[in-house]
């Protein structure tokens, strides 16, 4: 049971099928993303299976932008929970909405590793099919004097704010 291992703390987001937690290994106090279907219908659940198993397969093919798959479970009654590293810094989608814009340097950085994610994801043989703003997240958490910063910084290349993966794979 994946309480067993990891203790649920706050909601993150919920789409149509999954809800996604904050949630602490019990033995390491780490912090990671759990995924659980909020509906137990056959779609959902398929979804689900599609999910861990791309991500299955892009753990023995890392990508930085592409989310690492650390742990998941199959329960009796057929509940599939993922366990993986937790986007802190929020969507693109926030970040471009709440501003006028971005920077072109910025843009660009992000860019790239959109492209470099979806180019591996083809190597394996995986077409993403939902790709838009909502599912690109930024890996860590970002402080408006951080932003602007960046935004003055010609090379905008910044890793820690600009590292971005690729999400929802079901």
């Amino acid at each position: 049971r994946v309480m067993d291992y990891y203790s649920l703390g706050p909601l993150w987001g919920q789409g149509a099928t999954c809800k996604v937690h904050e949630c602490y290994s019990v033995f390491t106090g780490e912090i990671y993303a759990l995924k659980s279907r909020i509906h137990s219908t056959r779609e959902s659940t398929q979804a689900m299976h599609n999910e861990l198993r791309i991500l299955q397969l892009c753990a023995k093919n890392p990508h930085p932008s592409i989310p690492r798959l650390v742990d998941f479970f199959f329960d009796t009654n057929g509940t599939i929970e993922i366990v993986t590293d937790l986007m802190q810094g929020g969507e693109l989608f926030d970040d471009i909405q709440g501003t006028s814009g971005m920077p072109e340097e910025r843009a660009r950085v992000v860019f790239e590793q959109i492209a470099s994610g979806l180019a591996h994801l083809h190597s394996l043989g995986i077409g993403h099919r939902d790709i838009k703003l909502e599912n690109i997240m930024y890996v860590h958490a970002r402080r408006e004097s951080e932003t602007e910063q960046l935004d003055t910084d010609l090379s905008g290349k910044n890793p820690d704010l600009l590292q971005i993966k690729i999400m929802d794979y079901d």
